[in-house]
């Protein structure tokens, strides 16, 4: 059985009027035979938290645009 990495952040937006929007993403992979654990570890999860923070960006911008 190979070992694997398993990875997920979230984070949640108050969008106002006591609404929020919650973004989440994961991801889970196969460690590589000679691949460090916690560098892989930390590599994925710099990946997620980017990919969610862009994510986030694009609401607080199309908020912004449907406020304005």
């Amino acid at each position: 059985m190979k070992k694997q990495i398993e990875v997920s952040f979230g984070y949640t937006v108050n969008v106002g009027n006591y609404e929020s929007a919650k973004i989440s993403m994961g991801i889970t992979r196969d460690l590589l035979e000679d691949e460090d654990f916690d560098k892989a570890l930390s590599n994925e999860f710099a990946f997620v938290q980017e990919k969610v923070v862009q994510e986030v960006e694009t609401l607080l911008e199309d908020l912004k645009t449907d406020e304005g």
